[in-house]
């Protein structure tokens, strides 16, 4: 029943991963609007034009792929944590649970909700295509894994009904 997910092509050379190491680091030093391009250059030791025209054609491009590879990453060890349950619903409860604490305490997440939270809110939400599709594909994955999707749906719709929420 485990989703599987593995960074996509270009996070797997060398190169493009030191530069991912290189800006999570700067990230959490110094935030996103006082971290440039040339400190990650300097830092990897490569030249600016080699991040921009090679691997990322923006900052904005940048963060979102350490945001990538961090909730990758967060769900790998969500995935490890969940691979002896066996019930769907101790399944979906224990994920969920597990991964909005993952993100409430993960550290580039705290420190950009305490020092720019009007920019970050936006980045892993509306303007962060990627982090959705990503969200989804796992979502749609534990759904078909499970082995009654009417189980997993009633899942999500009794609590809504309960609550008195129109659904289907």
């Amino acid at each position: 029943m485990a989703n599987t997910f593995r960074f996509s092509a270009d996070e797997q050379g060398d190169t493009a991963q030191r530069i991912l190491d290189a800006a999570y680091a700067l990230f959490l030093d110094f935030g996103f609007r006082r971290m440039t391009m040339e400190d990650v250059a300097k830092r990897v030791g490569v030249s600016r034009i080699t991040i921009y025209y090679r691997h990322y054609r923006d900052k904005d491009a940048l963060f979102q792929a350490v945001a990538l590879r961090e909730s990758r990453r967060a769900m790998r060890d969500i995935q490890k944590q969940l691979a002896a349950l066996k019930d769907p619903e101790q399944i979906f409860v224990e994920d969920f649970l597990k991964t909005a604490l993952q993100a409430r305490r993960h550290p580039l997440i705290q420190r950009l909700l305490e020092t720019e939270p009007e920019w970050l809110l936006p980045h892993i939400t509306v303007k962060s295509d990627a982090l959705f599709q990503l969200a989804l594909s796992y979502c749609s994955k534990f759904i078909r894994d499970s082995q009654s999707v009417r189980h997993v749906a009633n899942l999500i719709l009794i609590p809504l009904r309960s609550m008195g929420k129109p659904c289907c």
